[in-house]
């Protein structure tokens, strides 16, 4: 992200436009959750059904795309979800007590 971030902002080529910022790769929610789970090593998972009322709206898959991203400044996703939630959960675990503050 912060990549992504960084060549947008000096990229003249990127001024005033919108981008989405993704691996183009869709992901199911609740693999993101088992994820998650998985990389900080203890939690639960519940599934709670989506009240029928909601369903109808529910879009089901959503996919982000970053062509435009690349095509502007050409950036990538460097990590795949898996490597990313892990990297996340091991800077947490090291660096917890400073956010404790």
């Amino acid at each position: 992200m912060v990549d992504a971030f960084v060549r947008t902002g000096i990229s003249e080529r990127a001024n005033n436009q919108v981008f989405f910022v993704g691996s183009g790769v869709e992901t199911v929610f609740l693999d993101m959750v088992k994820e998650i789970v998985s990389a900080v090593g203890k939690g639960e998972i519940t599934y709670v059904p989506f009240p029928a009322a909601r369903e109808k709206i529910d879009i089901k898959r959503f996919v982000v795309t970053c062509e435009k991203l690349v095509q502007a400044v050409g950036w990538t996703a460097k990590a795949s979800l898996a490597e990313g939630v892990a990297a996340t959960a091991r800077y947490y675990a090291q660096h917890l007590e400073s956010y404790r503050r």
